[in-house]
Order: C-alpha cells, then sequence, then structure tokens
C-alpha cells in the first residue's frame, strides 16, 4: 500500500514535469517567450 502512495506521488511529479514543458513548448512555437519567476 505504501508502495502505491509513492508511485502515485512519482506519476503526479511526472505529469507536473510534463505540463511545464508543454507550456514552455508552446510559448516557443508562438514566438511569445515570458519568463516566470521561479528558482531558474
Amino acid at each position: 500500500m505504501k508502495f502505491r502512495m509513492l508511485l502515485d506521488k512519482v506519476e503526479l511529479k511526472q505529469i507536473e514535469a510534463d505540463h511545464k514543458f508543454e507550456q514552455i513548448f508552446k510559448a516557443l512555437e508562438s514566438g511569445s517567450v515570458m519568463p516566470t519567476p521561479g528558482p531558474f
């Protein structure tokens, strides 16, 4: 059961990362890259 909870967390992080990359690629394609506040 604990392993499943850990797996769910990992999957959630992966989905969040995919969403962020998707936003970056869409911005690059449209030519309007706007910096967003973040650690990088």
